[in-house]
């Protein structure tokens, strides 16, 4: 199996992130860590988003407003053929009439919308929990190193387990989702 096309960005960020190749070791038949398997772990910690509005940006061209922004409540969108935005009446609208910043959900359409309603509809991942994950698995395998010490030289391999450990929880308590935005009050214009 290989994995989905809209992931490939956010696979490569799980791999500098949890610092693992394609072969980092075997268990049974299964070598870790293919495309698959960091699938695998971004789908066990994601959102099904099912029309979900997203929001209009108001903006200024030439002195005039103009709505070609929208933000979703979403961030770490999944791109490609899994990603839709439809209009208020539930027509899917082309991807060439807009393009879109997945991993921050914004998307940004190429003419004035004047407000209108559009939703979307796909998956939002959670990077930092499927990260965490791989960490507290890398931990859980190199638990069995063993530390040792011969003449004046000491190896102590059990330090990577924890190190795993510690690496987790720094993604755990990282959120990748929080994001600011500027809210202009219309009746003070």
């Amino acid at each position: 199996m290989t994995a989905r096309a809209g992931l490939v960005g956010y696979i490569q960020e799980v791999r500098a992130s949890a610092e693992i190749g394609t072969a980092d070791y075997s268990i049974g038949t299964a070598t870790y860590w293919s495309d698959d398997h960091i699938q695998t772990y971004l789908d066990r910690f994601r959102d099904d988003v099912y029309r979900v509005e997203i929001v209009p940006i108001q903006q200024y061209e030439g002195g005039t407003v103009v709505y070609k922004k929208y933000i979703s409540p979403y961030k770490f969108l999944e791109g490609g053929t899994a990603l839709e935005v439809e209009d208020s009446a539930g027509n899917t609208v082309g991807t060439t009439l807009y393009s879109t910043d997945a991993e921050r959900g914004l998307f940004t359409f190429v003419n004035d919308t004047g407000g209108a309603a559009y939703f979307i509809t796909g998956y939002s991942h959670n990077l930092n929990q499927a990260i965490s994950k791989i960490w507290r698995m890398k931990a859980s395998h190199y638990a069995m190193r063993v530390d040792f010490s011969t003449d004046n030289h000491s190896i102590k391999a059990s330090q990577y387990s924890q190190h795993c450990i510690e690496m987790a929880k720094q993604f755990e308590q990282s959120d990748f989702g929080f994001q600011t935005m500027e809210v202009i009050r219309s009746d003070h214009l």
